[in-house]
C-alpha cells in the first residue's frame, strides 16, 4: 500500500516538473533570439574591421609603391644632369643659352622604362656656382604617371685643380730621379721617366715631343717614357 502511494507521488512530481518546464519555455518564447543577434553583430563588426584593415593596408602599400616610383624618377633626373655636367661642366641650362644668374629651369624630360612606356617625367632646376664656389645645386622633381610627386636635391662638385699635384698646358718631362704624388696632367704631352704615385694623363693621344723635352723627332703617345 505504501509503495503504491510513493509511486503515485513520484509520478505526480515528475508531471509537475514537466509542466513547470513547459510553462517556463512558453513564458520566454524569444529567449535565444537576442543571443543570436548579439553573436551575429559581433561577427559582422569583426569581419568589417578585418576587411577595413586589409583595405587600408592595401591602400598604404599602393601609395608607397607610387611614391617610390616618383622618387626613382626624381633620382633619374639627378643622374641625367650629373651625366650632362660630366660632358660640359659649364652647362647650367640643359643645353640651352643661359640668361641671367640662375637658378635656371625647370627643364622637363619624359621618363620611360626599357620597353618605351612612359612612367612619368622629371623637372630639373639648376643653380650654378656662386662666386668662387664650385658646387652646382640640382633640384629634380619626379612626377609619376599617376600624379605622385617626390623631390631630390643634390649638390654636385665641379672638379678643381686642387686635386692635381701637377698640371700644365704645355709639354712636360720628368726625369728618372723625379717622382710625383697625386694626379699629373698635361694638355700637350708628358715624357715620364720617373716614379708616379698617381695617375699620369695627357689631353692628347699622340704628339711629337720637342728636343728640349727629350724628343727624337718621332711621334709618341700622350704619356710616354720609361717611368
Amino acid at each position: 500500500m505504501k509503495s503504491q502511494k510513493s509511486k503515485v507521488k513520484s509520478q505526480n512530481l515528475r508531471s509537475k516538473i514537466r509542466n513547470s518546464k513547459f510553462e517556463i519555455r512558453n513564458s520566454h518564447p524569444g529567449y535565444f533570439l537576442p543571443m543570436l543577434l548579439a553573436f551575429a553583430a559581433v561577427m559582422l563588426i569583426t569581419t568589417g574591421a578585418i576587411m577595413s584593415l586589409n583595405y587600408n593596408n592595401y591602400a598604404v602599400v599602393k601609395r608607397q609603391v607610387k611614391s617610390n616610383q616618383a622618387l626613382s624618377i626624381a633620382e633619374a633626373g639627378i643622374n641625367y644632369y650629373l651625366w650632362h655636367l660630366s660632358h660640359n661642366n659649364l652647362d647650367y641650362c640643359d643645353g640651352q643659352a643661359c640668361q641671367g644668374n640662375g637658378p635656371f629651369g625647370p627643364y622637363t624630360h619624359t621618363y620611360k622604362n626599357t620597353a618605351g612606356e612612359v612612367l612619368g617625367n622629371y623637372n630639373i632646376t639648376i643653380t650654378p656656382p656662386q662666386g668662387s664656389n664650385t658646387v652646382v645645386s640640382v633640384r629634380s622633381e619626379g612626377v609619376s604617371a599617376t600624379g605622385e610627386k617626390r623631390t631630390v636635391v643634390a649638390t654636385l662638385g665641379i672638379p678643381s685643380f686642387a686635386q692635381y699635384s701637377f698640371v700644365t698646358n704645355s709639354e712636360a718631362w720628368f726625369g728618372d730621379t723625379e717622382s710625383t704624388n697625386g694626379l699629373v696632367h698635361s694638355n700637350r704631352g708628358i715624357h715620364y721617366d720617373g716614379t708616379a704615385n698617381g695617375v699620369v694623363a695627357s689631353a692628347v693621344s699622340t704628339y711629337v715631343p720637342a728636343n728640349c723635352f727629350g724628343g727624337d723627332g718621332q711621334t709618341h703617345n700622350g704619356v710616354w717614357g720609361i717611368g
